[in-house]
């Protein structure tokens, strides 16, 4: 009877352990090279999802992202939320629509070391695209709950360097033009 009390109270207490990503904020460095682009009109459009989306961490399970949604959405919002902040932003299709495809997503809480890796391709109604692939690096930590934590906290800076990545590239001033 004590040993069932046990295993049903760790599974209790496990199913409250789901780690849960952080709202987005917006990259100061994002926000710049967007104004340095001096564009406006750009409407944001859908992005797909990929083939494979479960990201999972350990023996803890899926992670929710904020707001519960897919993690396509939530690179489509924080795209959306740095043109917004940088002045470029409109918000019906204008002058440009981009559009995406989020082709892979996946994270790693390894022993200690953790990664988010992720290639988003964006396309422009004005016919230029482009594909960018970023890692970022991050610790894990040992132990399960805590690693899980750290890569639910580790999602929105990975999400700021590959759009960073990609609005620092001459071929996103090719999706605005």
């Amino acid at each position: 009877m004590r040993t069932m009390i046990v295993v049903t109270s760790a599974l209790a207490l496990s199913a409250c352990a789901t780690p849960v990503t952080p709202r987005y904020s917006v990259g100061t460095d994002n926000v710049l090279a967007l104004r340095n682009l001096n564009a406006t009109g750009i409407y944001v459009g859908e992005f797909g999802e990929p083939a494979k989306d479960d990201v999972k961490c350990r023996g803890i399970g899926r992670m929710r992202l904020q707001d519960d949604l897919t993690h396509a959405q939530f690179i489509r919002k924080a795209l959306t939320d740095e043109l917004k902040v940088a002045g470029s932003y409109a918000p019906s299709p204008a002058r440009v629509t981009i559009t995406g495809q989020l082709i892979d997503i996946d994270s790693s809480s390894g022993l200690g070391d953790g990664h988010w890796s992720m290639t988003l391709a964006l396309r422009s109604t004005n016919g230029a695209s482009m594909t960018v692939s970023n890692t970022y690096k991050f610790r894990a930590g040992m132990a399960a709950t805590a690693a899980c934590d750290n890569v639910a906290q580790a999602f929105v800076p990975a999400v700021q360097d590959v759009i960073g990545k990609a609005v620092a590239s001459p071929q996103f001033a090719a999706l605005i033009r």
